[in-house]
């Protein structure tokens, strides 16, 4: 991506997927909310954007299924896990806190390895120049 030269925008977005279950389930990035399903159509950074995701929390509010969460970026080539089935407990939260940088093509990825049913609640900040 080119370094901007002209004028551009930079928001601050919420996103939240509903029921993240075994299904892999791309997030969306343009300040809508899902249900968690496969290849949805608003979740590759646009070009001339940067997408900064700012936290991720994941609540298994199951009372009685334990989840194992995977969460990955797709860079335009290969899956690179950020955490690869980090154990989430019946009634716990896990807070993803470090900063991430998305370039265009990327996308952000979560599913778990058991049939959980899990919500997930992202914050991000869209840097558009297109």
């Amino acid at each position: 991506m080119a370094i901007p030269t002209g004028s551009g925008s930079e928001v601050l977005k919420t996103g939240s997927i509903h029921a993240l279950n075994n299904n892999v389930t791309e997030f969306k990035l343009d300040g809508s909310y899902e249900t968690a399903i496969s290849n949805t159509t608003a979740s590759a950074v646009p070009t001339n954007t940067i997408i900064t995701i700012l936290t991720v929390v994941v609540a298994n509010a199951h009372d009685s299924i334990n989840a194992n969460l995977n969460l990955w970026l797709y860079n335009g080539t290969n899956d690179i896990f950020l955490t690869n089935a980090h154990a989430l407990p019946a009634n716990t939260t896990f807070v993803w806190s470090d900063t991430l940088v998305l370039q265009p093509t990327w996308k952000i990825k979560a599913s778990f390895d058991a049939d959980a049913n899990c919500d997930v609640s992202y914050t991000y900040i869209i840097q558009d120049w297109t």
